[in-house]
Order: C-alpha cells, then structure tokens, then sequence
C-alpha cells in the first residue's frame, strides 16, 4: 500500500504535469494571436499612377490592384473577401488585376496554386504572373494580400489589407473601405493594415506546393 506521504508526492507531480500543459497551451495560443494579428510591411505606394507599369489603368472607372503570394496561406482569406466584394458590392466599372509572385528561377506554373485559381475563378478579375515581383516594386507592394485602389485620374485613394488578421475573412475596415469605394461612396479611411507573407522574401521552396 502507497503511504500518505507517496500519494501526496504523486498528486503534487500531476499538478504540476497538468499546469506545465496547460501553461504550454496558453503560450502556444498567445504565440498564434502574435503571429495572426502581426501586420506585414505597409506599401509605399506612389500617390499617382506610376508610367512604368505594365498594367493598363481604367480611364472610366478606378483600378484595383491586388499583390499575392501564390503559397500564401494568408492571403486565400484576402481573395475570398476580393470575390465578396465584387460580387455584393461594386455598381460601375472596376478594372480589377491579381498579381501573383513568379521567380524566374521558378518552372513555369509554379505560381498557379489554389490563389491563382480562386482569384481566376472571380467574374472579371485579370489574373497576372508578377515575374521577380517587378509590378510590385513598382507600386511599392510589400507583403501578400496587398491592395491598391487609383481612382480614374489615376490618383491612390486606398492601399491596405482587406482582412481583420492573418488568413481570417470577416468584417474589417479595408473591405468598408473598398466597398464603399465600389457604391460611389466616400471612403471612410484611405489605409488599413495588411496581413500576409511578405513578397519575395525569403523566396519559397520550389517543392511547396499549395
């Protein structure tokens, strides 16, 4: 028979077992509200549209432009908010492009992932390869999920993310933003955070495949 003192050892070492878990699932937990709620780096946007770029801008209408990284999990939350909004929310022209990351050293088709696929699955969407992210320099793009709204003059009216966190649809100020853009309306903010990988760097494994 196990003596007092021995069963009292033994309930101390599973209390101790059970805080030791508990405490390693509050710091797992406090360690992935961090990394979801941690924006990427802001774009440095030029404030009129750029001549360098490749990108036929609307002269009717403003013109979206959407920065991804195609093994971004982040940033399929970005495009699905992307189809929300032109789906429920634009009235008029949007002339609308998703460019995707493509290094050069990557085989061709590398960046046609499930991103690529979802953003060419929205009605009226240009889906693009960025080669070397070279229209994301130009438009000073940073990280995946970045958005850009020039109005017809060509002006920025709008750059941030269109997602409360990393990789979370929902509500959040980028859509308001964007959608109130879409019905004619003031915006009512011209920058929010953006969340997602950032473009480039450090450049993906080749064999990832999302």
């Amino acid at each position: 028979m196990r003596s007092s003192a021995g069963r009292g050892l033994h309930r101390v070492v599973l209390i101790g077992a059970a805080l030791f878990w508990v405490a390693g699932i509050v710091a797992g937990c406090l360690a992935m509200w961090r990394f979801q709620s941690k924006p990427g780096e802001a774009a440095t946007a030029p404030v009129q549209w750029p001549s360098s770029s490749r990108l036929a801008r609307a002269t009717d209408g403003p013109t979206l432009v959407v920065f991804a990284h195609p093994r971004c999990p982040c940033t399929r939350a970005s495009i699905a908010e992307l189809r929300q909004l032109l789906g429920t929310r634009a009235r008029g022209p949007m002339k609308t492009y998703v460019l995707v990351l493509k290094p050069s050293e990557f085989a061709d088709g590398w960046e046609k992932t499930e991103v690529w696929r979802a953003a060419q699955a929205i009605p009226g969407v240009t889906v693009l390869s960025d080669v070397d992210g070279a229209e994301a320099a130009r438009l000073g793009a940073k990280t995946s999920g970045q958005v850009l709204l020039y109005d017809r003059g060509g002006k920025l009216v709008f750059h941030g993310g269109i997602t409360a966190l990393r990789g979370e649809a929902g509500d959040n100020a980028g859509y308001r933003a964007l959608a109130a853009a879409a019905m004619g309306r003031p915006l009512e903010q011209s920058t929010t955070p953006v969340f997602g990988c950032a473009i480039g760097e450090p450049k993906p494994n080749p064999g990832n495949k999302l």
